[in-house]
């Protein structure tokens, strides 16, 4: 329906960030309920953050052609597809892969940037609806959990989710 989109959100996990490895910062868009085709660009100090990429999950046929870097500091990314997408609420869309150059809180360095592509969210009934960013914050896991590995299969790369109760040292052995 066309009230669910006039306010959708995508929401992305607030968190402190410091210099080291990347993170991969997962994207939502929980208010949705049917999604033809996205876009927008995220804009970002390049002297804190550095964005990589944009690792699938939801998106079908989602690849490097559907993102890019115009100029440091942007990301533009678009996609659509002949089918519409479904997602349950709370899907993660794709994953940002995020390095901190600097120590930096991820809502202080990263968001929408309104310029010549539009941050739009599009249904196939033609409904369009302006995209807003919010940090949510994520309840702290119960306990120690490994998510699936993604993709499945994999050819080169491929993500292990971990979500700590506490900081600690991990080690991961593949067979």
């Amino acid at each position: 329906p066309a009230e669910s989109l006039t306010a959708a959100r995508r929401h992305l996990r607030d968190q402190a960030l410091t210099p080291g490895p990347r993170i991969l910062a997962p994207v939502t868009i929980p208010d949705v309920q049917a999604l033809f085709g996205i876009q927008g660009a995220f804009a970002f100090d390049p002297a804190q953050l550095r964005i990589s990429g944009i690792v699938p999950r939801a998106l079908s046929d989602f690849s490097s052609e559907n993102y890019f870097q115009p100029e440091p500091g942007l990301l533009n990314f678009s996609w659509t597809d002949l089918e519409q997408l479904a997602p349950e609420a709370g899907d993660t869309l794709f994953f940002l892969e995020i390095e901190a150059l600097q120590a930096c809180r991820l809502s202080r360095g990263l968001r929408l940037h309104s310029g010549q592509l539009e941050a739009e969210a599009y249904t196939a009934g033609g409904d369009i609806a302006a995209l807003r960013l919010d940090f949510a914050p994520l309840p702290l896991p119960s306990a120690d959990q490994v998510g699936a590995v993604f993709p499945n299969p994999a050819l080169d790369v491929l993500y292990v989710p971990v979500e700590l109760v506490e900081p600690e040292q991990v080690s991961l052995e593949l067979f």
